[in-house]
């Protein structure tokens, strides 16, 4: 007996950067400990500069020695040059107010970067992450990594699953 579930839709910008900050909490917290680190997100997330500017960051990690920063794109379309460096002038401002802290750099997206802003994520070691959906994603955090990518799922009376590297 088969029972077919539905396709797992798409996300939207708000679902996925709720996506990332669950999926950074669960590592983070794995990672550095209960109680050693804190997740901020959302549009009242707000860190500061050494302009003085307080940047709007859709999701931040926060620990004793790190502050990890992912801005979330979730366009219709490849992510452009222009988006990767505002992230990274953000990176250097708020690096700036921050000199005990490592700031890094990650973004988020639905679609690919064009050719142009991966040159630009690699020249400014910037971590680049899909998140399509809750079936669809790769995601990271320091050395941890998760990864889905279902392409359909049934119910039966027996469990079968598949492994497939990834390219």
């Amino acid at each position: 007996m088969e029972c077919a579930l539905p396709e797992i839709e798409a996300m939207n910008s708000k679902e996925q950067e709720r996506f990332v900050a669950a999926m950074e909490r669960n590592m983070a917290t794995a990672h550095e400990g209960a109680g050693n680190v804190e997740i901020r997100s959302g549009a009242k997330n707000l860190i500061p500069g050494a302009s003085g500017f307080r940047h709007q960051v859709d999701v931040s990690v926060h620990t004793e020695r790190d502050l990890i920063l992912y801005e979330c794109k979730y366009w219709g379309g490849n992510v452009d040059p222009e988006a990767v460096l505002a992230l990274a002038a953000r990176g250097v401002d708020i690096q700036g107010a921050h000199p005990n802290r490592s700031v890094s750099l990650n973004i988020v997206v639905s679609h690919d970067l064009t050719v142009g802003a991966q040159l630009l994520a690699k020249s400014f070691t910037i971590r680049c992450y899909v998140v399509k959906s809750a079936a669809q994603f790769r995601v990271g955090y320091k050395t941890d990594w998760a990864a889905a990518a279902v392409e359909n799922i049934a119910l039966t009376e027996s469990a079968h699953g598949e492994l497939h590297p990834g390219p």
